[in-house]
């Protein structure tokens, strides 16, 4: 049964993402961090704004794949927290937010294509609300098929009228006052996306459809649009590219394209991936359909199935497989093509496509929050949504004055699920935000139906003062995972769960002042090369057995960018650290060289593989690691430092 309450708003609003007043839970414990992405494909998605409705106007419903969150509208501030939530969750490298043109270069938000760069003054200020401008990084995507429009309407010409290449007074008038120029004006270079220290541009198609004379001139166009951002912002792009430009103008080179993609056709496939210049980039999206077209339309509309994810599994592993550069992700708010990867209840669970983005894009899994009304799955005792925000059906959620929303009017015994929560092998930390209407609450979690212990709610004086508590500890292996919180005694508004990765960091150097590192910051070989521990040769060390760090326990160890380290064939051979998952070669067990006891930082120790070998630093350290050696000795002997979790 659902109690009458009312909620009142003080003078400080406290937002869903605040550290709390009474500081139960400390801040860097529900702190996101920035993902890592060295040595990884780099993931980003493209993300468009162009729709103020789940399904365009005068479309068949059934032909559209409803968003979970309501109402769907661009206009609205929530739409556009709720987009970062969506964002933050999947913990995407970069946003590729859309560039269409605005009609007018100074001012206002109309534009061919209704994606003037200017309305992304709401994806800023909506970053800012998430408290996230550390965590979300954005770049241009410039959608090229909407410049005919916008010449045309510019100057006056036929509506289907190509955009002539050539003319390079709308140069600088369309593409770079009106767009380019309008899109880093509105995004502070602060959230840019920087890739080897230069902001990234990607340019879609140049195709004849759109474009003409592009032979010659596409060249001179890059080189005028960096020549321009470089006067104005005093930095050097990289432009990706659609592989159109370099098949209409043969003078384009490697110093005018960082990346070349050829989308990809979906009359063939979900997704490619074309190597330039000795490395790959892709194009993937995790389903297709032409638009206002039904399920099951097949060839006509040039289908491509989702089959409940794989497609994009597949995509995302191909590119992990090819280790790809860079890989544009079509199209996140893609509701018109049925491409989308926005929670949606037409999935298996409203959070599926977020989670396979994760599962890719954030190996080592440190920290991730978990909004409570986007949960996958829920038991709520009482019909409708007694809030009436975020998302219809049963589940009761209302907004939190700011920003962001709780679940509420629970009633005991209630629960809310997140379904395939994927997270690295290790001991994870959990923390929830929460307010009670009165002390004595309680709440617990279950993870993978294993409860952790009953916690009480923290009661800070009303439904708005909302605090942090703990959820409690867990060891966890690596693969997906249930996570269900229980409203024991109800009166309890959730308004998210935190997940922090608490594995130690640590070091290993040889005796000869050399440190074990993992080139590239994963995937690729160990070596004993460097002279000082840095995030390349930083590990996390994930004790199988949980508790202190005992001589003998068996251990992992994951790279910087998460891959774990192997000892191939389980010994007797190299050291890498390129595996995905880990199996038995990825385990090793920790020898305290002075003696049965607890590993602390300082102590000298060895590492033995599943089948009895010994790593060892070639030559003392200063090249190569293997793992063949059958006794302890002086190479086979490293000093563990560790460092904060």
């Amino acid at each position: 049964m659902k109690t009458e309450r009312t909620t009142t708003f003080g003078p400080i609003l406290l937002t869903c993402w605040a550290v709390s007043i009474q500081g139960a839970v400390p801040s860097a414990d529900i702190t996101l961090e920035p993902v890592i992405y060295d040595g990884l494909p780099i993931l980003a998605t493209v993300t468009g704004y162009e729709m103020n409705s789940g399904c365009p106007a005068g479309w068949n419903p059934g032909n559209c794949e409803t968003p979970l969150y309501r109402p769907y509208d661009r206009d609205d501030p929530r739409w556009w927290d709720n987009l970062v939530e969506e964002l933050l969750t999947s913990r995407v490298h970069v946003v590729m937010a859309h560039g269409r043109g605005c009609y007018d270069p100074n001012s206002g938000t109309s534009g061919n294509g209704n994606m003037c760069p200017r309305v992304l003054s709401n994806l800023v200020d909506a970053i800012n609300r998430a408290g996230a401008a550390n965590v979300i990084r954005i770049a241009m995507f410039d959608d090229t098929g909407a410049y005919p429009g916008a010449r045309n309407s510019f100057l006056g010409l036929p509506p289907d009228t190509p955009f002539d290449l050539s003319d390079q007074y709308s140069w600088d008038e369309v593409i770079w006052k009106r767009n380019l120029r309008v899109w880093h004006d509105t995004v502070p270079s602060s959230l840019w996306f920087r890739l080897e220290g230069r902001p990234v541009i990607a340019f879609w198609s140049l195709a004849d459809a759109f474009f003409s004379n592009q032979a010659g001139n596409a060249s001179r166009l890059l080189d005028f649009l960096r020549s321009s951002f470089i006067s104005r912002y005093g930095e050097s792009p990289l432009f990706m590219l659609d592989r159109t430009w370099i098949d209409e103008d043969n003078t384009i080179t490697t110093s005018h394209a960082y990346g070349v993609n050829t989308w990809f056709d979906p009359s063939q496939s979900n997704f490619s991936y074309y190597t330039w210049n000795g490395r790959d980039f892709g194009a993937a999206v995790p389903g297709f359909r032409d638009p206002n077209n039904p399920p099951g339309c097949g060839a006509a509309c040039r289908e491509q199935l989702r089959r409940d994810g794989a497609a994009l599994s597949d995509a995302l592993q191909t590119g992990y497989n090819r280790r790809a550069r860079f890989t544009l992700l079509e199209g996140w708010t893609d509701i018109a093509e049925s491409a989308g990867y926005y929670r949606s209840g037409a999935w298996r669970y409203p959070g599926q496509y977020v989670n396979i983005v994760r599962e890719f894009s954030d190996r080592r899994t440190k920290t991730l929050r978990l909004q409570a009304e986007a949960a996958d799955a829920f038991s709520d005792a009482t019909p409708g949504n007694a809030g009436g925000a975020f998302r219809d059906g049963d589940l009761d959620v209302r907004t939190i004055p700011g920003s962001g929303w709780a679940v509420g009017w629970t009633d005991p015994n209630e629960w809310i699920q997140f379904k395939e929560v994927p997270l690295s092998e290790g001991t994870y930390r959990f923390s929830a935000r929460a307010s009670s209407g009165s002390a004595g609450k309680r709440a617990r979690l279950e993870v993978d139906g294993v409860s952790l212990g009953t916690f009480t709610v923290p009661f800070g004086g009303g439904w708005d003062a909302f605090d942090t508590f703990s959820l409690g500890s867990k060891f966890l292996s690596h693969g997906r995972h249930s996570l269900v919180v229980v409203f024991e005694t109800g009166q309890t508004d959730l308004d998210w769960i935190f997940v922090k990765k608490i594995d130690p960091a640590v070091g290993f150097r040889t005796d000869n002042g050399h440190y074990l590192v993992a080139e590239s910051g994963g995937g690729e070989r160990v070596y004993a090369n460097r002279t000082a521990q840095g995030a390349w040769e930083t590990f996390t060390l994930a004790d199988m057995n949980g508790g202190s760090l005992q001589s003998g326990d068996p251990i992992r160890l994951q790279a910087y960018n998460g891959y774990y380290v192997v000892a191939e064939l389980g010994g007797g051979d190299t050291v890498n650290a390129n595996r995905q998952t880990p199996g038995a070669w990825e385990e090793f067990r920790i020898i305290r060289v002075n003696g049965p006891g607890v590993v602390v930082n300082g102590d000298r120790v060895a590492l033995q593989t599943i089948n009895n070998y010994y790593v060892v630093a070639e030559g003392g350290g200063g090249g190569l690691v293997n793992a063949n050696r059958t006794a302890v000795g002086a190479w086979e002997t490293f000093t563990i430092s560790v460092a904060n979790p």
